[in-house]
Order: structure tokens, then C-alpha cells, then sequence
């Protein structure tokens, strides 16, 4: 596991390695009941399923599962809907609830915070409070924000500080607001896995994975797309005459360098395909526990 904190640390030698979920969610209630927007995002559970989830509930699931240990998240629309106020004070509540948790369960939780950085200055204090405060296992972030993906210049304040710090950086997808979404389908079945697909070319394309280095970058649901369309991207941005210097070396190799989970990626064809592109400790456990 690329966290490198003690809860975390594999098996040593003639030990069961531990099962690490890097993709868990967690439905704090308080946010919950706010939150109407997700509670009508189609995520295939009921609305009572969504506002009845509990510790409890999450550490039943995860021993039916063999699960040593879960990383919690906030799973779509996250804190950001255009409004500085009601994203600071939602990021804060749910990572002021998602520390607790963590502190009830010792040896079985961590998470990571959330933060909006559509909001700039926002999102760096949240993050030096959930990182140095809350002892955050690293940052959660969507794959764009009101359609600007993660490598859009914008964001280069939150990853320098994020690469300062050599911090972990995890990416849940979400919609983009631009109308791809095609009439009567449910996101998560499409655009989930190409949003996926959109926030990686753009982080290879304006450099990140060079620019950032000491950054742990780590991709929902298998990478999206990206290792079925890998040959393809890396065969088109090589053919680009503006070729960004910082991903010379091949976007299939900047691929390399990040961590993809298998959450939503039940298949052997998957599996294969995920693995014949990435090191296979760069390929991480995930349930996306409650939805799936």
C-alpha cells in the first residue's frame, strides 16, 4: 500500500497479508441529510439504504469480506456546487466526522479528507487541518469541477502543496456538467468509467505526474478506460508536434506511476487488461463499499 503508515503495512514474511480498501465510503448522516443531490443520483441503492448507513453496518460488510482495513472517501457530488460557504463548512463537517470515526475503530479505518478546489485558498486550509490535525491518510478529490479536469493549471496551488508534503491523492469520479451523459442512462454506468478515463489523459497531458512527482496519485474503478485505450492515447499524444516535454518519456509510463483500484472491475478481462499495464503493486484493492 502506497500510504506507508504503520495501521497499513502488508504481512511480513510468513504472514496473511492484510486486505487494504482504498475505496470505501463513508455516509455520515449529518451530511447525508443535507445532501439531496446525491440521494437522487440513481446510485442503486435505496434512499433509506443511503441514509441508514453506520459504522456498524460498514464493519459488518467488511468482515463478510475479509477486509483488515478501510480508507473512507465521499463518494459523488462531494462539497463543491458553486458556494465557498456551504463547501468549507461541508468539507469540515464531514472530515471532522470521518476523524471520529477513525478514532472509534482503532486499526480499522483512515480516510481521505475531502476538499473543494474550485476554491483555492478553501482548500489548502482544509487540507493542512485534515492533514496535520486529523492525521488524514491524504486527499480526495473529483475527476472535475464544474467540467475542469485535474490537470488544468488551476489547480497547481493544491498539488504543490499536496507534493510538498509527499501526500497521497485519491480520485472518485463524478458527471461532468457538459451534457455527455447519454438520455436514460444511469451515470455510473458510462460516464463514471470515461470521466475516469478524462481526468488521467489530462493529468499526462499538462505534466503532473512529472511536475508533482513525490505525490501519490490513485484512480478509481480500474483506471476508468485507460488501460484498455493505453496503446491509443500513448500512440496519439507521441503523434502530438506540441509533445509536452514533461511526458516525453510515453503516457503509458506516466500511467505506470499511478495507482489504479479495482473497484468496479469484477471481470477477468479487466483484471488482465489492468494488468498487463500497470506494476502490480500499483494496483490496489477497492469495494466501493456501501454501493457496491
Amino acid at each position: 500500500c502506497p500510504l506507508g503508515k504503520p495501521l497499513f503495512k502488508p504481512g511480513g514474511p510468513g504472514e496473511t497479508p492484510m486486505r487494504i480498501d482504498v475505496h470505501s465510503h463513508f455516509l455520515h448522516q449529518d451530511h447525508m441529510n443535507e445532501e439531496a443531490a446525491r440521494l437522487n443520483m440513481a446510485h442503486g441503492l435505496s434512499r433509506e439504504k443511503l441514509l441508514g448507513w453506520s459504522k456498524d453496518v460498514l464493519l459488518e460488510t467488511m468482515e463478510k469480506n475479509n477486509i483488515d482495513a478501510a480508507i473512507g472517501s465521499m463518494s459523488t457530488p462531494g462539497v463543491w456546487y458553486g458556494d465557498v460557504n456551504a463547501s468549507r463548512r461541508l468539507a469540515r463537517q464531514w472530515n471532522d466526522n470521518s476523524a471520529r470515526l477513525v478514532q472509534e475503530a482503532p486499526g480499522k479505518f483512515g480516510m481521505f479528507a475531502v476538499i473543494a478546489p474550485p476554491d483555492i485558498d478553501g482548500a489548502l486550509v482544509e487540507m493542512d487541518y485534515a492533514l496535520e490535525t486529523l492525521k488524514a491518510d491524504g486527499i480526495g478529490m473529483f475527476t472535475n469541477y464544474d467540467s475542469k479536469y485535474p490537470g488544468d493549471p488551476a489547480f497547481a496551488p493544491v498539488y504543490e502543496e499536496l507534493n510538498r508534503r509527499k501526500a497521497t491523492l485519491f480520485f472518485h469520479p463524478t458527471v461532468s456538467i457538459s451534457g455527455r451523459v447519454l438520455p436514460g442512462i444511469m451515470p455510473q454506468m458510462i460516464e463514471f468509467p470515461f470521466d475516469t478515463t478524462r481526468a488521467i489523459v489530462s493529468v499526462i497531458m499538462n505534466g503532473a505526474i512529472t511536475r508533482y512527482p513525490y505525490i501519490t496519485w490513485i484512480f478509481s474503478h480500474a483506471g476508468g478506460a485507460t488501460p484498455m485505450l493505453s496503446a491509443r492515447i500513448d500512440r496519439m499524444l507521441n503523434r502530438r508536434e506540441e509533445r509536452n516535454e514533461l511526458y516525453r518519456e510515453g503516457a503509458r509510463e506516466q500511467m505506470r506511476k499511478m495507482y489504479f483500484d479495482v473497484a468496479g472491475a469484477p471481470s477477468q478481462g479487466v483484471v488482465s487488461t489492468l494488468r498487463e499495464l500497470m506494476p502490480l503493486d500499483h494496483i490496489l484493492y477497492g469495494s466501493d463499499a456501501p454501493f457496491v
